[in-house]
């Protein structure tokens, strides 16, 4: 499968088609403009076996993320990022008006980098695919990072426009 294929967005009744020209599986509500994203399953492979062992610690760990999406025009666009990684995909929290999420819409490949703080040298890049993106109007998936990286705290002021994205890591590069 190709990055992208699968890939399924449009306003609810826009009947605009998305990545490929696949239309809108299923309508669900958000806030005014909000573009719903739902992707198909991901490869076969267990994405928990994509990452090495012995860099799994940089996934488990609350680091700071450098993710890289690609705009419309083809240029990079890299992103420091809480995350979390839940044995199948990589979790984080976005906004529907951040230009990551346009990016996403337009090409759903993205990539991260997670360095190990005490050993810079030391470092697992994931690359994956984009295969759900959900509203998320209470915030919590915020929360949730919040939490993990010692900084809790109540939803966002944007919460109306949060979504929670799931990566699914297709292929590491390490050091």
């Amino acid at each position: 499968m190709a990055p992208g294929d699968g890939w399924r967005y449009g306003a609810p009744g826009s009947g605009r088609t998305g990545y490929h020209g696949t239309k809108l599986v299923q309508p669900i509500t958000g806030p005014p403009g909000m573009e719903v994203i739902e992707m198909s399953p991901g490869m076969a492979e267990d994405p928990a076996q994509v990452i090495p062992e012995s860099l799994a610690d940089l996934l488990e760990r609350p680091l700071y993320a450098h993710m890289a999406t690609v705009r419309p025009d083809g240029t990079p666009q890299v992103n420091p990022t809480w995350y979390r990684f839940d044995g199948e995909y990589v979790w984080l929290t976005a906004t529907t008006y951040r230009q990551k999420y346009r990016n996403w819409q337009h090409q759903p490949a993205t990539a991260l980098s997670i360095t190990d703080p005490g050993d810079p040298s030391r470092y697992l890049e994931v690359r994956g695919v984009v295969e759900r993106i959900i509203p998320d109007p209470e915030g919590a998936e915020f929360v949730r990072l919040a939490e993990r990286y010692g900084e809790p705290q109540g939803p966002p002021s944007d919460k109306a426009y949060r979504i929670a994205v799931a990566i699914r890591p297709r292929h590491t590069t390490t050091q």
